[in-house]
């Protein structure tokens, strides 16, 4: 069991601006440390019954990918993935616990393989086509019906997600994607279409681009610091 009195002290070291780093061809260990320092200390107070989403997921990731697994999905779809978002499949969890309604495992959507659901991912090997927030024209109105369709299919076409996966449901079909080909590679987009919004880059933070484990441990601080707020009550 992970003392509150450590936690907290982790909590002081995370909330400084070092809590974000600056991916140069590495990982940085102590991310993973603080990751399952966190979700450890979580799994040990009681949980919201308001907070459906960790009440699923209970702060738990699934096990890990072995090096082979990873290597395999990179191999059959022409890609290599974000450093750190591949370290973390292999060195922390697949899936499981984490922002909204959790983090999906590498693959699935909820549960459910890619390829059995159409237009959810484009091609991977393929490069993100957007370096800036994108949004397609409205629906023509006066258009015969049939052009309308044809205007909706264009824009919920998986071309325009293209080099991005799906990582993370907001439900109401609004979801986070982590790009992994072309210029905007290992940075976090949210996929707004269903609100007629677009795609853009999570810019939480005051950022205007979030890599994985940055947008990882964000949600991870918010939670503990919320934690700490029920606990001082």
């Amino acid at each position: 069991m992970i003392s509150f009195i450590f936690i907290f002290q982790m909590r002081k070291r995370v909330l400084t601006p070092l809590c974000i780093p600056t991916l140069k061809g590495r990982i940085m260990d102590e991310d993973f440390v603080a990751i399952r320092a966190g979700l450890q200390f979580l799994q040990s107070i009681p949980i919201e019954p308001s907070n459906l989403a960790a009440q699923s997921h209970r702060h738990r990731l699934n096990p890990p990918l072995t090096e082979e697994n990873v290597h395999k999905f990179e191999t059959e779809h022409g890609i290599a993935l974000p450093p750190d978002y591949r370290a973390f499949l292999i060195q922390v969890g697949n899936g499981g616990a984490g922002p909204a309604n959790g983090l999906e495992m590498l693959g699935q959507w909820h549960g459910v393989a890619w390829s059995d659901i159409p237009g959810l991912v484009g091609n991977l090997a393929l490069p993100f086509p957007y370096v800036e927030a994108w949004n397609g024209k409205p629906i023509d109105a006066t258009l015969p019906v049939q052009e309308q369709y044809q205007q909706q299919d264009e824009y919920w076409s998986c071309r325009h997600v293209a080099g991005a996966i799906p990582i993370c449901d907001h439900g109401c079909n609004l979801r986070e994607c982590l790009v992994i080909t072309g210029p905007e590679r290992g940075h976090i987009w949210f996929d707004d279409r269903a609100d007629w919004q677009g795609l853009y880059p999570h810019d939480t933070a005051g950022r205007d681009r979030l890599t994985f484990i940055q947008w990882y441990r964000l949600w991870l601080d918010d939670c503990l610091i919320k934690a700490r707020s029920r606990n001082a009550e």
